[in-house]
């Protein structure tokens, strides 16, 4: 589990374990009621703050998923850079990874709305955090966006970092979206509406490898 997830794991536990004890007293089925609902919402956010072990795939000009989700979109920007979006979903691991080896020479923060993260406009409106890995194939851009009920995002890279594809590097509360800008090089192997899983799905590789 992710440490973030013990500052929401421990409180309704130990609420429900409370009221447990007091049902146990006074046989009140009102605390064995909230003890019930605490306990199964501490079990969520376990189920919500896993960090599965992935195995991940050798290889430099490999890019690999950068999250857990649904491919929302695959489209060539007029720069000719190659973007991409992942849709999570509250049942998704959210663990981030990083999709390429490099180094990260930028991270931006930008303010915004909340917008469902699904909607075309919240790539562009929705708060979000740009981290820029620099690579032997070109700048790649990881942006992790918000959505309605995804109010934090976590990033825990630094500028000046080497990274290597699949190191964990941060996560999105609740349920968001991850866009992923390659530089024109990269060769897509996933399509629209496949599943993906961050770290172990292979979504592309650098053509002149």
């Amino acid at each position: 589990m992710d440490k973030d997830g013990l500052l929401f794991v421990f409180p309704p536990l130990g609420i429900s374990v409370a009221l447990f004890f007091v049902y146990s007293r006074t046989g009140n089925p009102v605390s064995f009621g909230i003890a019930i609902l605490s306990f199964l919402i501490a079990l969520f956010m376990i189920f919500f703050f896993r960090d599965p072990k992935r195995e991940i795939p050798y290889g430099h000009h490999l890019i690999v998923s950068p999250a857990d989700g649904r491919v929302l979109k695959i489209e060539n920007e007029v720069s000719g850079r190659k973007a991409l979006s992942i849709f999570l979903s509250p049942l998704n691991v959210h663990i981030n990874r990083v999709p390429v080896s490099g180094e990260v020479v930028d991270i931006r923060k930008r303010s915004g709305l909340y917008l469902a993260a699904y909607k075309p406009e919240a790539e562009s409106k929705n708060v979000a955090i740009e981290t820029d890995i620099l690579t032997s194939f070109g700048m790649v851009t990881v942006r992790q966006v918000v959505g309605v009920l995804a109010r934090r995002l976590v990033n825990r890279l630094q500028v000046g970092s080497k990274v290597i594809s699949g190191q964990r590097f941060g996560m999105m509360r609740f349920g968001s979206r991850l866009d992923l800008l390659l530089p024109s090089s990269a060769e897509l192997e996933i399509t629209k509406g496949q599943n993906v899983k961050g770290g172990s799905t292979i979504i592309g590789r650098f053509k002149d490898a």
